[in-house]
């Protein structure tokens, strides 16, 4: 009986282990996930929506903040 728990709570942590990620490649999923904002064409800023009226393009966060742009007042509150 006592080979027979042994195995058990082997196995049972072995799952855990293998089910759980490693800290590495959650990094690498949330990376590769970056934000998608609006920007009009003339705009200072970048937003979460489109906000009023305008063209609006997508554009990926880390580029609107190379280009210098700020949030909008109302989206990001």
């Amino acid at each position: 009986m006592k080979k027979i728990k042994h195995l058990f709570i082997s196995i049972s942590l072995a799952l855990v282990m293998v089910s759980t990620p490693i800290a590495g490649d959650v990094f690498q999923i949330t990376a590769s996930a970056e934000a998608t904002v609006y920007v009009t064409p003339t705009g200072k800023r970048y937003h979460k929506k489109k906000c009023g009226r305008g063209t609006y393009t997508k554009e990926k966060l880390s580029k609107a903040k190379d280009r210098g742009l700020t949030p909008c007042k109302k989206c990001y509150k």
